[in-house]
């Protein structure tokens, strides 16, 4: 029951949570990912969550490479990053 218990926080954690950090693009290959890991398993959803990404962001949304998003010190750290 534990398991269960863990599984269902982390699934409502990933799956309502996440919503409101995150674009609607984003949002839409959150979900996709997830159907297609319960219809198809692990080796191919995640395979496929990938496609939709790449897909979504060659169609011209916003899919994660909005940098507001970043507070100071996170591009301070990614700034730093990129100069190694």
């Amino acid at each position: 029951s534990l398991l269960m218990l863990i599984c269902l926080d982390l699934m409502f954690e990933w799956l309502v949570d996440v919503r409101k950090k995150v674009t609607l693009a984003e949002y839409v290959v959150v979900l996709m990912t997830f159907a297609l890991l319960q219809v198809l398993g692990v080796e191919f959803g995640v395979l496929l969550g990938a496609c939709t990404y790449v897909v979504i962001q060659k169609m011209g949304y916003d899919v994660g490479k909005n940098n507001e998003k970043l507070n100071e010190e996170d591009m301070a750290l990614i700034s730093y990053a990129s100069e190694r």
